[in-house]
């Protein structure tokens, strides 16, 4: 009887044994969070631009003049379209120099390096092509820095090498814009 009233409690109490051995198993819990950051948000190099530039031609020609542009970018890809008017002194092919081209580019956040390509015009309604590349680094939303090389072919070839500084319309205020993770 003993043994039978022993055998009763163990199994009486059966289930609080495993009740109490399911007490150590982990059970899945939520991650915890993790405080949100800002990330600066990388610039779009879409929209209107003007700006003024300035630099040399055949090593001892001084050009200085104006850029108007717009670019389009998808994804990392950047299309654009660029006139410039300059006026010229010293060694170069023109006293004027102007040229309307395409430009395509790939953006890396604030820097964009590019290829350009297109036509050249000068005075005596002398024509021909302007082809070269370079890179534009943006200072804030709204304002970029230029380096490029040109070559030109009009009534003899000009290399140009000139900087520039471009105001970009579809950016606006002084600090990059924030853009939260969530």
């Amino acid at each position: 009887m003993k043994l039978l009233s022993t055998g009763v409690v163990v199994l009486a109490l059966l289930p609080f044994a495993t009740a109490a051995h399911a007490a150590n198993i982990l059970l899945p819990t939520k991650a915890p969070q993790v405080p949100s950051t800002p990330l600066a948000a990388s610039p779009d190099w879409s929209g209107f631009y003007a700006g003024f530039n300035g630099g040399i031609a055949n090593e001892d020609g001084v050009l200085v003049g104006g850029t108007l542009g717009y670019n389009y970018q998808t994804g990392p890809t950047v299309l654009g379209v660029e006139a410039d008017y300059d006026a010229t002194w010293a060694n170069v092919a023109a006293p004027d120099l102007g040229t309307v081209r395409g430009r395509i580019g790939y953006a890396f956040n604030q820097v964009m390096p590019y290829l350009t390509g297109g036509w050249a015009f000068g005075d005596h309604d002398s024509s021909g092509y302007a082809i070269g590349g370079g890179f534009e680094y943006r200072v804030l939303p709204s304002v970029s820095l230029k380096a490029e090389y040109l070559h030109v072919g009009l009534d003899y070839p000009d290399d140009i090498v000139r900087l520039g500084i471009n105001w970009h319309f579809n950016s606006f205020g002084l600090f990059s814009p924030v853009a939260a993770r969530f």
